[in-house]
């Protein structure tokens, strides 16, 4: 899985692939995940699983037309393809006078309060 700096800097790419394929505007998600399972029967280990995932989300704007796919694939050809691919879908998706991202002065721009949502790693 990609680190913080890996995923940011994917996620900046991914911004300036879409804007150079057309978009007006674009924000974008990367996902990553780890999960372990364990089964216990009758007090025997019956079975383990571990699976790791990560996904990358584009939205785009082109006007008042927008469209939002995502990808599991990262790597930089991909990346582009759908930066293109999603440019297409909003080109031919229908106008809404309401699509757009929020403007800067709607934001949240204080402090991030802690919410105290950190385990401290795999358990």
């Amino acid at each position: 899985m990609l680190t913080v700096a890996e995923a940011q800097a994917r996620l900046s790419d991914l911004i300036a692939s879409a804007r150079k394929a057309g978009a007006d505007a674009a924000d974008a998600i990367y996902v990553g995940g780890a999960a372990t399972e364990v089964q216990v029967r009758l007090g025997a280990l019956e079975d383990v699983q571990r699976s790791e995932g990560e996904e990358i989300g584009l939205r785009l704007f082109v006007g008042k037309r927008s469209a939002s796919v995502s990808s599991s694939d990262l790597s930089d050809a991909a990346l582009d393809a759908l930066a293109v691919r999603a440019a297409a879908m909003a080109r031919e998706a229908p106008k809404d006078d309401y699509a757009g991202l929020a403007p800067e002065d709607r934001l949240f721009a204080g402090p991030l309060p802690d919410l105290d949502m950190d385990d401290g790693g795999e358990a």
